[in-house]
């Protein structure tokens, strides 16, 4: 929405920070997946929505996910993000203990291998879960 009340100039430096590098979209569905209990096909429809808009604007197709408010992630998820084409996927909310223990195993980046019972290594994405919530690492 902030987008389509810009004016044409501000469009133009919009389209011009893309095009330099300078601004990236991350995940860019119409919104953001409700992993815990989302329909699979609403899963797909909401990015299809998402990722035709920022084609259609600005000739990108988002790398990289991004779901720091979600309550659960899925599989599902994940193999979509890796049938995307996406390159990493980044999150806060994980269970308490499975973060406690992460932290301690030095593994809060690893790659995820959604189905690996049915396709092995040929679908991955490399996950990092951030330490502090929704803020960088102390000192960064």
């Amino acid at each position: 929405m902030w987008y389509d009340r810009q004016n044409e100039k501000m469009k133009k430096s919009v389209k011009m920070l893309v095009k330099e590098g300078r601004l990236e979209f991350a995940n860019d569905g119409w919104s953001s997946t409700d992993e815990a209990s989302a329909n699979y096909e609403d899963m797909i429809n909401n990015m299809v929505i998402g990722h035709k808009f920022l084609q259609s604007e600005f000739g990108i197709t988002p790398k990289i996910g991004w779901n720091l408010d979600s309550f659960g992630h899925s599989s599902s998820n994940d193999r979509l993000f890796a049938d995307m084409g996406f390159e990493a996927q980044f999150f806060a909310r994980l269970d308490r203990m499975d973060k406690q223990q992460r932290e301690r195993d030095h593994a809060m980046e690893y790659l995820w291998r959604p189905f690996s019972k049915h396709f092995g290594t040929q679908k991955q994405i490399l996950t990092s879960i951030f330490q502090d919530h929704y803020c960088w690492i102390p000192d960064f």
